[in-house]
Parts: structure tokens; sequence; C-alpha cells
């Protein structure tokens, strides 16, 4: 929940500073011949050292929450389908990235759907 209004801050703050760092380059550019080595790079300045942090900083956020997403998808979960009507408990191993409503696909490749009298339980291995 963290990350989801964090990065968009960030990534405001990125285009922002960009902005800015752009618009002062217009500027500069503007200005006569006789400041030719005055142009504003984007380490450059206070501004341009908070959006080179900023722009890094969302790199590695991004990167992180693809990562934590990638590795809870793959992680193996025991499914446990239990009949209701004669309580015979079946388990089968799959990732939890497969495991979708009540159709979910095993680690040895067979595809499961449930009938509308069996009930699903999902364990962390």
């Amino acid at each position: 929940m963290f990350y989801k209004i964090i990065l968009p801050l960030f990534l405001m703050g990125v285009v922002y500073f960009i902005g800015r760092t752009h618009a002062n380059c217009k500027r500069l550019a503007e200005l006569p011949a006789s400041h030719p080595h005055q142009r504003l790079v984007m380490g450059q300045g206070p501004v341009g050292k908070i959006a080179v942090i900023l722009v890094i900083s969302t790199i590695l956020s991004a990167s992180w929450m693809v990562y934590s997403y990638w590795r809870g998808t793959m992680q193996v979960v025991e499914v446990g389908v239990l009949n209701v009507e004669t309580g015979k408990k079946t388990v089968y191993e799959a990732y939890k990235g497969d495991v979708h409503g009540r159709i979910f696909d095993t680690l040895d490749g067979r595809r499961v759907t449930l009938a509308d009298m069996e009930r699903m339980e999902v364990i962390p291995k």
C-alpha cells in the first residue's frame, strides 16, 4: 500500500523537476551569446540533483515492486480441494500466481476447475 502512494508522488516530482530543468535550458538558450557556457545540465544545481535522486529512487522502487510481485506469484502453495458431499480432500501443489478463482494450474501441468460442490483452500508452504 505504501508504494501505491509514494510511487505516484515520486513520478510527479520527477516530471516537475525535469520540466523545470527543461524550462531553465530554454531560458538559458535565449540568453545572449556572451554566456555560451551557462548550460543547465540534469545533475547540476540543487534542482538537478533532486531530479536525479527522484529518478533513481523511482527506478529502484519500481524494480522492487516488480520483484516483489514476481516473488509472490512464484510462491508454491498447497491447494486443497474439498468435496462437500463426500468429504474427500485432494491436495495439489501450484504457484500462487496460477490460482484464479475456481481454476488453477498445478506444478505438473494439469488445469483443475472446481465444481459447484467443491471448496478450495490455499495453504502457503
